[in-house]
């Protein structure tokens, strides 16, 4: 990972843009995966990151797309959180891969309770003309880009700190 405050800003920014375009618009979310690798390929050079450095990131997000792409064609996942996912793992790298990837899942799971409860009832009448409140109403599969996101936050360096801040702790 890199560990400088222009990645940290610019991921930051990245996961916060992520985070709105899978809730509001999951269509969108090829742009906010492509913006994610390209700003770790820019930011890796920037840094003066060796090549393998950037194949090595490169490589565990293609390895989470392709184990996303499996979990997308069960019908697991949607191909917005395999996309977000992959291109999280370019900045995790695989030496944090295997906590991101059960954290992404604990909280998967966590959440669909809940969800699960929430779509079994009809979307209240105040919040039915909110398009993006309908979408996330109607999803099918489980909120992983969101867990990933947040996982993201948590692994990424100086983010206990961050969050912590964020939760007004």
């Amino acid at each position: 990972m890199i560990h400088n405050l222009p990645s940290l800003i610019l991921f930051r920014a990245l996961m916060v843009w992520a985070v709105s375009a899978n809730l509001l618009s999951p269509h969108g979310i090829s742009r906010v995966a492509v913006a994610l690798v390209g700003g770790f390929v820019a930011v890796s050079i920037g840094e003066g990151a060796s090549a393998g450095f950037i194949l090595d990131g490169l490589s565990c997000g293609l390895s989470v797309l392709g184990i996303g792409f499996c979990l997308f064609c069960l019908g697991w996942v949607s191909s917005a959180d395999a996309k977000i996912a992959a291109a999280i793992a370019t900045w995790i790298g695989w030496s944090n891969l295997l906590v991101f990837g059960a954290g992404i899942l604990a909280i998967g799971l966590a959440v669909w309770p809940v969800q699960s409860w929430w779509r079994s009832r009809p979307l209240p009448e105040k919040l039915a003309g909110i398009g993006w409140l309908e979408q996330l109403h109607a999803r099918k599969s489980l909120p992983f880009g969101l867990a990933a996101a947040f996982m993201a936050a948590i692994l990424y360096p100086g983010a206990p700190s961050w969050i912590v801040s964020l939760l007004g702790s």
